[in-house]
């Protein structure tokens, strides 16, 4: 199981998160690691769809927003576009919460914007995100926007290259770092390291295709990227706690 140090706040510090995102079994997620990890002061409201966050943003601006990439509608790329355009709202951090597979031209569009965090969902466990709600809302230990770009790029070449083999260099190459700049930046933006994010990722996409699919546990484990049978289902069992096998059992009941 994943863990992480929850940081230290003030607790006297009082303000708004509003949670927006259409999936509703998303959005109780989403709050109940705000409603754990945030000072008590702190108000949470949820939205399900962007013209409604809209409306709440610019109607009493919140102090962050959890946001959702894809929703039907306006979507989250035209949410983020429309809080930064507005004079009041152009400052508020937003975390991306999303299950997109993100390519180089989204990240492209989120790099317009200053103070975006990037996560994915069923990737980091619940401290993990807390934490990342600290570091936006708090300023503590945040990246330089250029530098904050690097991982969001390296995040969108995971997401378009986890289904084959890929080295640690060869990562770091995609977007032209050096490996130990890579892990330190990718480190400080998401509390991970990138390898450690790619099998997460993978373990991710393994669990939707053992869900969906009846396809064989080798045949998923090769479509997400590990050669190995034997090595996927290890790294299946240390992320989740179960073999592949019981895990779509389990999901079968």
């Amino acid at each position: 199981m994943w863990e992480a140090i929850r940081p230290t706040v003030p607790q006297e510090t009082t303000g708004s998160v509003l949670i927006v995102d259409d999936d509703a079994d998303a959005r109780q997620l989403a709050y109940e690691a705000a409603s754990k990890g945030l000072p008590s002061g702190y108000t949470i409201r949820t939205a399900d769809g962007g013209e409604a966050a809209l409306a709440t943003i610019f109607a009493e601006p919140p102090s962050l927003v959890i946001l959702d990439l894809m929703m039907p509608g306006l979507d989250g790329f035209e949410v983020l576009d429309r809080i930064r355009a507005n004079e009041r709202t152009r400052q508020v951090p937003v975390v991306i919460l999303s299950g997109r597979q993100l390519s180089l031209s989204d990240v492209k569009r989120l790099e317009q914007h200053a103070a975006v965090t990037l996560q994915s969902k069923g990737v980091l466990s619940e401290e993990e995100i807390i934490a990342s709600l600290h570091r936006a809302l708090f300023g503590t230990d945040t990246l330089p926007p250029q530098t904050s770009a690097l991982a969001k790029q390296a995040i969108a070449y995971l997401h378009q290259n986890y289904t084959r083999p890929l080295a640690r260099w060869e990562i770091a190459e995609g977007i032209g770092v050096s490996e130990d700049y890579l892990s330190r930046v990718f480190n400080r933006e998401l509390g991970i390291s990138p390898w450690d994010y790619l099998n997460r990722y993978r373990i991710s996409q393994a669990k939707e295709l053992l869900r969906q699919t009846h396809h064989s546990i080798s045949h998923i484990g090769r479509r997400v990227g590990f050669s190995d049978p034997a090595y996927f289902s290890r790294v299946f069992r240390r992320i989740t706690g179960t073999s592949p096998r019981a895990y779509r059992q389990q999901s079968d009941n």
